[in-house]
């Protein structure tokens, strides 16, 4: 089994949208805080990127619930801003905090880990 040091950051926050170019705004701030969380040194996983543009491949709800279940697998919670306006987010965050998971809501709070 490979194994990584990094912590692993989830990104949460909204994804679905009223239109399609809404919903590639969301993907693209997310895609944005992931990119930070990688050069932090976290191990990201951000779910918007995981399931872009899938809309219909299946139930909204199994994308939902496969979030809530990376969320148990990581080790902290970004939230974007915005986040309160997503169901997903507030879901995800409410797991987070059951798991006592350090949770931010601002790039200036996420911790460098490379020491720069």
């Amino acid at each position: 089994m490979i194994k990584h040091n990094n912590p692993w950051l989830y990104i949460a926050g909204a994804y679905r949208a009223k239109t399609e170019w809404e919903v590639h705004l969301n993907i693209n701030d997310a895609r944005e805080a992931a990119i930070e969380g990688w050069k932090r040194g976290y191990s990201v996983f951000c779910p918007h990127l995981n399931s872009q543009f899938m809309g219909g491949a299946v139930d909204d709800s199994e994308f939902l619930k496969a979030g809530l279940d990376m969320v148990t697998k990581c080790q902290a919670i970004y939230m974007l801003p915005g986040w309160q306006d997503s169901e997903g987010a507030v879901r995800e965050r409410k797991v987070a905090k059951t798991l006592d998971l350090p949770i931010y809501y601002s790039l200036d709070e996420l911790p460098n880990l490379r020491g720069k």
